[in-house]
């Protein structure tokens, strides 16, 4: 086993804004996290803080597999109101169950503060006062595998469930959502532009016969309420899908985006209501959605079932489409990449060990007619060619028909 480093993600510490990166790491039988942040001053200056390891409670992994291992952090916050900041973390592993479910630390030390085990990995992690009572709650959305058999805390991998789990780590609700293979993924509104508290649960089961929805709820304190709900005819792709709502063009309306495999592209609004539109693509992915050209309004990045890279504007209209650079079968992935402040994002388009990056550009109408001119120079030097050699012609026999008239 190798000390491959995983789960990297960055979050800001609330109390002074500065970033911090953590990433984790395993040796076969203990995953580690470790977090560092940089003062970019000369000389630079690093501090590091590492936290506590976890233990594989199976022993020793079998030899025919990678313990894969990994904690993912998600939160950097005061949870529980004690004056001290936690780290709340997923913990990811497949073909085990060791360790899957949350884990708390104590951002100062770094010791574990509290563990939730479960069978199943944790898919999405919300986290939130979504009952007004003044204290915050986890609202937790699961994947469901069938590659383990335990029951740890009533749950399983064979189903996708969806719960609610205090800051001090005991399980308020559970509920489970389907049988079989899927996930349940969360999202909610972004809460300072818009106060609301609405939680969105989209199951994705990619099965035919299962039941795929979205489900607008709130947590009263006992259980999740279902207010309105959207059910699909068909299925989605669990993933091809961003599970985000987004504000497409400043105008506080709220869109969720969702690729199915059968109807395509489908836009719905904060009430589940569906939205018209007229692309007509057939996506196999929605990858990213971000302001690309800095412009005030989004974009979407999306891969074709053809293998097309293509960018819609906030209106959905096509404005770049190019083939995928990855030849094969190759799965690939896009992302948008940060430049730096005030700079544009560049998509990144990986598989495997390669990495291409792309720039989007708004064209004005006459540097579109000059690449165009540039790109077919050939062809219009042809054209006007023959249009010259055409009207020499007419010219030619249009002089010997006056002599002979003559």
């Amino acid at each position: 086993m190798t000390n491959q480093y995983r789960g990297i993600n960055s979050l800001v510490n609330p109390v002074d804004d500065k970033p911090w990166m953590f990433y984790s790491f395993n040796d076969g039988v203990n995953v580690g996290l470790v977090g560092t942040s940089y003062i970019w001053q000369t000389p630079l200056k690093r501090e590091e803080r590492r936290f506590e390891t976890i233990r594989s409670i199976e022993g020793e992994p079998q030899p025919t597999w990678e313990w894969n291992a990994t904690i993912y952090p998600e939160f950097l916050a005061d949870i529980d109101g004690d004056g001290r900041l936690e780290l709340v973390c997923r913990m990811l592993v497949g073909y085990s169950t060791s360790p899957r479910g949350i884990a708390v630390y104590d951002f100062e030390t770094g010791e574990v503060k509290w563990r939730f085990d479960m069978p199943c990995i944790v898919h999405s992690l919300l986290y939130g006062d979504f009952d007004n009572d003044g204290k915050t709650e986890f609202i937790v959305g699961t994947i469901s595998y069938k590659n383990t058999s335990k029951i740890i805390n009533g749950f399983d991998d064979s189903s996708g469930y969806l719960a609610v789990i205090d800051t001090s780590g005991e399980l308020l609700y559970q509920e489970q959502l389907f049988e079989g293979f899927g996930s349940v993924n969360l999202s909610r509104l972004p809460y300072r532009e818009t106060q609301d508290k609405a939680i969105y649960a989209t199951i994705s089961t990619d099965e035919r016969k299962k039941r795929n929805s979205v489900t607008k709820l709130s947590w009263d304190g006992k259980r999740l309420q279902k207010h309105e709900s959207w059910d699909l005819g068909t299925y989605f792709d669990p993933r091809g899908q961003p599970y985000q709502f987004h504000n497409m063009d400043g105008s506080r309306k709220w869109r969720l985006f969702l690729a199915d495999k059968s109807k395509g592209l489908i836009v719905l609004d904060e009430d589940l209501k569906p939205i018209p539109h007229d692309y007509q693509g057939f996506i196999k992915s929605i990858c990213a959605v971000g302001d690309l050209d800095q412009d005030g309004f989004s974009e979407i990045v999306v891969y074709t079932a053809d293998k097309h890279i293509e960018i819609l504007d906030h209106n959905l209209k096509v404005r770049a489409s190019l083939p995928s650079p990855i030849m094969g079968d190759e799965a690939v992935r896009l992302h948008l990449a940060e430049t730096g402040f005030d700079s544009p994002m560049l998509v990144a388009a990986i598989s495997g060990n390669q990495v291409f990056y792309y720039s989007y550009n708004q064209l004005s109408a006459f540097v579109i007619f000059r690449n165009w001119v540039q790109a077919y120079h050939w062809l219009i030097t042809l054209i006007l060619a023959l249009f010259a050699i055409s009207s020499l012609s007419f010219i030619l026999y249009t002089q010997l028909q006056f002599r002979s008239l003559s």
